[in-house]
C-alpha cells in the first residue's frame, strides 16, 4: 500500500469524500502521512480528534507526533478513545471546519494535504 492508498478496511465513501489534512510524515514507519480524523461526531461536530498514519496505522490522540502513539487491531480497528470503529460510523477524515473546532489548525502542514479526488495523484 502506498501513502496515497486508504487502508483496506476503510469505507470507500470515507476514503473518497474529503481531502486528508496531515500534520506530518510518520516518525514511526517513515513512509506514511499522519492525517487527522474527526471522531465522536455529535450533530456532525467532532468531540475529539485522532491523528492516524496511512501506512503503519499508528494513532496519536493529539497532533504531536513526538508523543505517545498506539495501534488499533489490524483486523478490527477500533478507536482508542471510545472503541467505536476507526474507519466507519461516527468518524471521518477531518474537514477544515472539524480541524478548527478541534483547535488543531496550527498543526496542519498544508504541503502534505492529499485530495483523493484530485487529478494530480
Amino acid at each position: 500500500m502506498s501513502q496515497l492508498d486508504p487502508p483496506s478496511n476503510e469505507s470507500s465513501a470515507d476514503s473518497k469524500s474529503n481531502p486528508r489534512y496531515s500534520v506530518g510524515s510518520c516518525p514511526i514507519c517513515e513512509q506514511g502521512l499522519c492525517s487527522i480524523r474527526a471522531c465522536g461526531l455529535v450533530n456532525d461536530r467532532p468531540t475529539y480528534g485522532l491523528v492516524v498514519c496511512d501506512e503503519c496505522e499508528a494513532i496519536w490522540l493529539q497532533p504531536d507526533l513526538n508523543g505517545v502513539h498506539v495501534y488499533a487491531d489490524a483486523e478490527n480497528p477500533k478507536c482508542p478513545v471510545d472503541q467505536s470503529h476507526l474507519y466507519r460510523g461516527n468518524s471521518r477524515w477531518a474537514t477544515p471546519s472539524d480541524i478548527d473546532q478541534l483547535g488543531w489548525s496550527d498543526a496542519v502542514n498544508p504541503d502534505l494535504t492529499y485530495d483523493p479526488d484530485s487529478d494530480e495523484s
